[in-house]
């Protein structure tokens, strides 16, 4: 049996069941869809944090528990690693935003240092310390003098 065999009643009751934390009421076609699996993961959201925890693993040890927390991203969210300074580093800080989404425009063909200063149009002392900023934060790499954007720098615009 698997979960595909299962009625939406007996997936609703599963659910119900684990969302409260009390899984010795479900019933036995749940329970050898449970026996079956070779992990079973369990997710608990507090506030903006969401802690997933291994019940079950087959053929390996389970793993300590990963929290994660919500970033906003426009009228969605993301999940990110709750490591310390994970939030700092993930989301654009408002006064580099603009100057990473200049770059961020000229997409994979990316831009040249003067070429970049020019499109941002602000003064060369703000603009080098941003340039500092967004390359500390892995937000910015360079190569062979063209500057690009990081993936970490595409998801902290989100």
């Amino acid at each position: 049996m698997n979960w595909s065999e299962l009625s939406d009643a007996e997936i609703a009751e599963y659910l119900a069941y684990s969302a409260l934390g009390d899984v010795r009421n479900i019933s036995n076609s749940v329970l050898n869809i449970l026996h079956t699996a070779d992990t079973i993961l369990f997710a608990e959201k507090k506030g903006n944090t969401i802690t997933v925890t291994c019940e079950k693993q087959k053929n390996a040890e389970e793993f300590k528990p990963i929290k994660v927390t919500l970033l906003p991203a426009h009228d969605s969210c993301i999940a990110a690693p709750c490591n310390r300074g994970t939030h700092a580093a993930s989301v654009c800080k408002s006064h580099l935003r603009s100057t990473l989404e200049t770059l961020a425009e000229s997409g994979e063909k990316g831009l040249g240092w003067t070429e970049w200063l020019k499109a941002t149009g602000k003064p060369e002392g703000t603009f080098g310390k941003h340039l500092s900023q967004l390359s500390e934060d892995d937000h910015i790499k360079v190569e062979d003098g063209i500057y690009r954007v990081t993936e970490k720098g595409r998801a902290a615009l989100l």
